[in-house]
């Protein structure tokens, strides 16, 4: 089927590029769908699921009044994959909080939630509110963080985990009327 062209002939290279590629297809095949991986996973406990995380846009939105507000959205909501930990039917809870960093310290200045949705014992995963979050402090270093917390039907408890950015591009910014820049992990808005 195959023809050998030379020692180290055009067959070989072939050979290594359609190894390479299939590796590739395997490795992104294998990923949930839509799963943000910029985002990194701090203090697990128990058995978690896995956290899709959208982008989070730093907005000025205009007010009725004439003025703007300082504004954090996604345009989804993140999504929480099954805990390995049960099969059957589970709970997940997930907060959506805003710091902003302090001296040294990374310190809440707003929370959206406590979110809580059900994954069927059938189902993979339960998509969670769009995130929309309009801190009353809005000069500063700030960043997004996420907690996601599972329990299996009967209110035992399975996992959790904090989900905090690493990277600029887990924040953008799309202010009109106020500067703003991203950098890893954490964002300045003037």
């Amino acid at each position: 089927m195959f023809a050998k062209i030379g020692s180290n002939g055009l067959a070989s290279k072939i050979q290594k590029i359609a190894v390479f590629v299939l590796a590739l297809v395997v490795l992104f095949s294998a990923l949930p769908a839509g799963k943000a991986y910029a985002w990194s996973y701090a203090t697990p406990s128990g058995r978690p699921g896995a956290a899709s995380i959208p982008t989070i846009y730093v907005g000025d939105l205009y007010m009725p009044w004439g003025s703007t507000q300082f504004t954090l959205y996604g345009s989804t909501g993140p999504i929480a994959y099954r805990s390995p930990g049960s099969t059957g039917a589970q709970t997940v809870a997930a907060v959506y909080t805003v710091q902003k960093l302090v001296g040294s310290s990374w310190v809440t200045t707003a929370t959206a939630g406590m979110f809580t949705g059900q994954i069927g014992a059938t189902q993979s995963s339960y998509r969670f509110p769009t995130p929309y979050i309009q801190p009353v402090e809005s000069r500063g270093y700030f960043r997004v963080t996420w907690t996601f917390v599972w329990h299996s039907s009967t209110g035992t408890y399975l996992g959790g985990t904090n989900v905090v950015s690493n990277l600029a591009t887990d924040h953008v910014c799309v202010t009109t009327s106020r500067l703003c820049f991203t950098a890893a992990g954490y964002f300045y808005h003037y």
